[in-house]
């Protein structure tokens, strides 16, 4: 019998004999708004290794929803573990917040599946009114935060693209411009066409980190501007933002003339294609 079936036997056990909240050796994370209430429970198995022992949700301190392991899509196996990163400022992986401004708060569990630059994950519960709904977003290497963007009743979660990482330049170079969810009518949504003012200064920001990296050459050329043409899909337009695009291929921006072009024309089609301008 090996250490950790041993020591998953072991736990079964004990779970018979005490709450599942209060298996020793598991750190136990909680969150609460209102009458909802959420915990995670999680283990150490050694360095960068963890078992993810159980998600449970309370309301009126009845529970409405466990999953005992928790089993995430897109983060599976040992490496993947609570993230405990600041996305909601909280320092832990779990948040409980009313995300539509309908005050029914929402649970997300926010997981880390390991490796050097992948990926983060969350797991979102809503309730609809008879059950908990669950859905995993798998982020990519941007993760998100929670931002009141309008300074209104609702909350969104501000990330970045993370189909633009490899490609179209090295990983140092892809630039991934921002993107904006909301949660509406029970679905996360894309709302990034609705603040043209966030998507102006992350364009804005992408033409500084051009300036400021220009002696990479056309690789950091490449990755940069993929990104600060997304954003400009979005506020100018296609064509003016092509018509830019095609001005610094000739001038050599994207490496030699001919490359720069056939640059332009495969970025483009991946915006189109990524929904960031309607086809022609």
């Amino acid at each position: 019998m090996t250490r950790r079936i041993a020591a998953t036997l072991a736990l079964a056990a004990s779970a018979l004999l005490v709450p599942w909240t209060a298996v020793a050796g598991a750190e136990v994370q909680e969150a609460s708004a209102g009458a909802v209430r959420a915990s995670l429970t999680f283990q150490g198995e050694g360095p960068g290794e963890w078992t993810l022992e159980a998600l449970e949700v309370f309301r009126a301190g009845a529970s409405a929803y466990r999953a005992a392991p928790l089993e995430v899509k897109g983060c599976s196996g040992s490496v993947c573990g609570p993230a405990s990163n600041a996305f909601h400022g909280s320092g832990k992986s779990v948040v409980v917040r009313d995300l539509d401004g309908d005050d029914e708060p929402e649970v997300l569990v926010d997981l880390y599946s390991g490796g050097a630059h992948c990926c983060f994950v969350t797991t979102l519960l809503r309730w609809d009114g008879r059950r908990y709904v669950r859905e995993d977003i798998e982020w990519g290497d941007p993760g998100y935060r929670l931002m009141n963007v309008d300074q209104d009743a609702e909350v969104e979660l501000v990330s970045a693209d993370a189909r633009f990482a490899y490609a179209f330049s090295a990983f140092a170079f892809s630039a991934m411009p921002v993107r904006i969810l909301a949660l509406r009518r029970g679905r996360l949504v894309d709302v990034t066409r609705e603040h043209p003012d966030r998507i102006r200064a992350d364009r804005s920001a992408w033409l500084r980190r051009w300036r400021a990296n220009r002696r990479y050459g056309a690789e950091a050329a490449r990755g940069i501007f993929a990104a600060w043409a997304a954003d400009g899909y979005r506020v100018d337009g296609r064509a003016k933002t092509l018509r830019s695009l095609r001005r610094r291929a000739r001038a050599g921006t994207f490496g030699r003339r001919a490359v720069g072009l056939r640059y332009v024309r495969r970025l483009d089609r991946s915006l189109v294609r990524w929904g960031y301008a309607k086809r022609r």
